[in-house]
């Protein structure tokens, strides 16, 4: 896999992740699903999956992200 190609992938898992992140504190992890993640972040769902299994997965990334210390 080239760099361009590399960075391309860690900008579009960094924006699914913004966006959740914006998604579940404005209206709770709950409410929010894969779907609405997709389209708010201007991705296909079939996207989503490429970088996270599932939505729990996305949200313990994001869990970790903040309590372990990089």
């Amino acid at each position: 896999m080239s760099d361009q190609r590399k960075k391309k992938k860690l900008a579009t898992r960094e924006l699914i992740k913004l966006t959740a992140k914006a998604s579940f504190s404005e209206k709770g992890i709950a409410a929010t699903n894969t779907r609405f993640i997709s389209k708010a972040s201007g991705l296909a769902v079939g996207t989503f999956f490429s970088h996270f299994p599932d939505k729990l997965s996305l949200v313990k990334e994001l869990f970790l992200r903040i309590w372990i210390p990089h």
